[in-house]
């Protein structure tokens, strides 16, 4: 006979298992979902440079508050491991500056061809993948165009 306290714990760990996996196949939400609204959006360098070792040619992409507020919009949150494994190391790259109403800021950082960024701040880095934005850098890109 199993003793009612042994099966309280039984059922409780079952509850707690099935939490977790119910978590794990969720995706997560939006990184704008889980950031202070912003303030403004500095960009010291609208021109796309080529990644860190690439000779890519980045001479017809840009970076402007737009194309930050839709990768703020739609991205969700990676890890360091997935993100090396998405990079394109011939990509092109750009950043701007968020700063949030409440104070504080961070810096963004935008992969043109994969769809990846980083944000940095206070000294962390997280890694956003977005989904409708590969080629977010390009001429061609355009926020609202159906994906």
């Amino acid at each position: 006979m199993i003793s009612h306290s042994w099966g309280c714990r039984m059922l409780f760990v079952l509850a707690l298992f099935a939490h977790v996996a119910v978590k794990a196949g969720q995706a997560s939400p939006p990184l704008n979902a889980r950031l202070p609204s912003i303030q403004k959006i500095v960009i010291d360098k609208p021109h796309a440079q080529s990644a860190y070792g690439s000779n890519a040619d980045c001479s017809d992409m840009r970076i402007d508050a737009t194309r930050v507020r839709h990768f703020l919009a739609h991205a969700i949150e990676g890890t360091a491991e997935e993100y090396r494994r998405g990079i394109d190391q011939a990509d092109c790259e750009a950043s701007a500056e968020v700063h949030w109403r409440r104070g504080g800021k961070a810096t963004i950082s935008l992969d043109d061809a994969t769809g990846w960024g980083s944000l940095e701040q206070r000294g962390t880095t997280r890694y956003f993948y977005c989904s409708t934005c590969e080629g977010i850098l390009g001429r061609d890109f355009r926020p609202d165009a159906a994906r």
